[in-house]
């Protein structure tokens, strides 16, 4: 006889990981300790060559709702990420990263903003950096601009705008909303598209707590070489492509424009928007077309430690 299938969870934690045994075991006690109880973690394990394997199927036999899956071929950022999102079963998902902590009243919080408003797409919360060790850094700010007003062009507008930091791509999300989407795309900056196609949906807001915390730590992909470095990485080592994110995501935001449900002129409104930003990074779109694209140039208006970049939300948070 076959086992009975287990219950379908109210929400789903996607963990993508590479190498990542340094912190993943306090990432996963987090994520397991939260006072909302009714959810699955899924650990994406992304071919590791460390002690990542050994982590996870370690968790995986002591807990039920954790779920192990390894990949055998290492499959880019872009590609663990999403990958996890496909087995995720509840109503509500988040993607953690390996390195990232979250206190325990986390989930109860953003589930409970997200039931008590239908217009709310993502709930993520307030934040603070933190070092290798755990200790507090400092607060962590660079919010999306309007991302809670009632007009999906104001919040589409601060979505794509490279003032905030992306961290909120790794807040709690409504399965139905993030299944609309392109998901992260395997290129450089994709999270600022993701989250601008979410914008168009609904409103995204922040818990007014303290529950999130982002580890620096020398080992983080936005530490890596270059913009173009990453780039590759995030996408398992696209060697062919021209390094162009900017225009990438471009071409990204424009064709989410298009995919929404929005009535003329809103779209209108919206690409009003993104030629406002276009011509911002106008010198960055040129160089990349003429060849000269210069190492940092995705990140010369982003916050220092801006996560995706990372690749993926926060350095060396992907898999």
């Amino acid at each position: 006889m076959s086992a009975a299938p287990k219950p379908i969870p109210s929400v789903s934690i996607g963990l993508p990981v590479y190498n990542g045994e340094a912190y993943l075991d306090l990432a996963i006690r987090a994520a397991i300790e939260q006072t909302h109880e009714d959810f699955e973690l899924i650990l994406g394990d992304n071919a590791s060559t460390d002690g990542t394997a050994e982590i996870c199927e370690q968790w995986a036999k002591a807990d039920s709702r954790i779920r192990w899956a390894r990949s055998e071929v290492h499959t880019g950022a872009a590609g663990n990420f999403n990958r996890t999102f496909s087995l995720a079963r509840g109503q509500y998902f988040r993607w953690a990263a390996h390195d990232d902590l979250t206190e325990a009243t986390y989930l109860e919080r953003c589930v409970e903003r997200l039931r008590s408003d239908a217009d709310i797409v993502l709930v993520h919360s307030e934040m603070v950096e933190i070092d290798e060790r755990g200790c507090i850094n400092g607060d962590l700010g660079w919010p999306i601009a309007d991302a809670a007003d009632r007009d999906p062009i104001k919040r589409f507008a601060g979505a794509i705008d490279l003032s905030h930091g992306c961290f909120d791509v790794f807040g709690l999300i409504r399965k139905a909303a993030l299944e609309k989407t392109k998901l992260i795309a395997p290129y450089l900056g994709s999270d600022r598209v993701l989250l601008a196609e979410l914008a168009l949906q609904g409103r995204l807001e922040r818990v007014d707590e303290v529950l999130f915390q982002s580890r620096e730590h020398p080992q983080r992909s936005i530490r890596m070489r270059s913009d173009s470095a990453r780039d590759q990485w995030f996408a398992s080592g696209r060697r062919s492509a021209k390094f162009r994110p900017n225009w990438r995501r471009l071409h990204a935001v424009r064709d989410a424009v298009a995919r929404a449900e929005l009535t003329l002129g809103q779209r209108l409104r919206c690409q009003a928007e993104i030629t406002k930003w276009a011509m911002k990074q106008r010198g960055s779109l040129y160089r990349e077309v003429v060849g000269r694209a210069r190492v940092g140039d995705i990140n010369e208006k982003m916050p220092p430690n801006e996560p995706l970049g990372d690749p993926v939300p926060s350095g060396s948070k992907a898999g």
